[in-house]
């Protein structure tokens, strides 16, 4: 790199300066648009904080109605003792227990027959194949 003239550095150091000197104008404008982001920041913020405490009120709203209502219907024992009384006794159960037992025995008796079924067509489908199939005669030895 050549030397510079000493008219030429103090040109160069007179643009940095020029370019210096604009620098605080610039940081306060900055500034200013840091501090109007903030406060627009602010007020949004609080608008959503405001509409999340009335929607959280309307659902607790509901919440408390609708647990009123299961309430009021569950109100008395003498209901809850119905309900179980309409569930039945341990006869009840007995009989229930009877019936799926009985259907399990249908179900494995038509499943018996179904195997037994499959079976027979195999063996069809064999005797078939085999009577279509014609005969090699065996091959002779050299």
């Amino acid at each position: 790199m050549a030397p510079q003239s000493f008219a030429e550095r103090v040109l160069r150091l007179e643009e940095q300066m020029t370019s210096l000197q604009e620098l605080p104008k610039k940081v306060d404008e900055l500034a200013l648009q840091v501090s109007q982001l903030r406060t627009e920041m602010q007020g949004e913020f609080s608008a959503v904080r405001q509409e999340m405490r009335t929607e959280f009120a309307s659902v607790r709203s509901e919440m408390v109605t609708g647990l009123a209502g299961v309430r009021s219907e569950m109100a008395t024992k003498a209901d809850l003792d119905a309900v179980r009384s309409e569930m039945g006794t341990k006869a009840d159960y007995t009989a229930v227990r009877a019936e799926i037992k009985e259907g399990d025995e249908e179900t494995r008796r038509q499943m018996r027959v179904l195997h037994e079924d499959v079976i027979s067509r195999l063996a069809l489908l064999r005797e078939g194949i085999a009577a279509s199939s014609p005969k090699k005669p065996p091959r002779r030895r050299r």
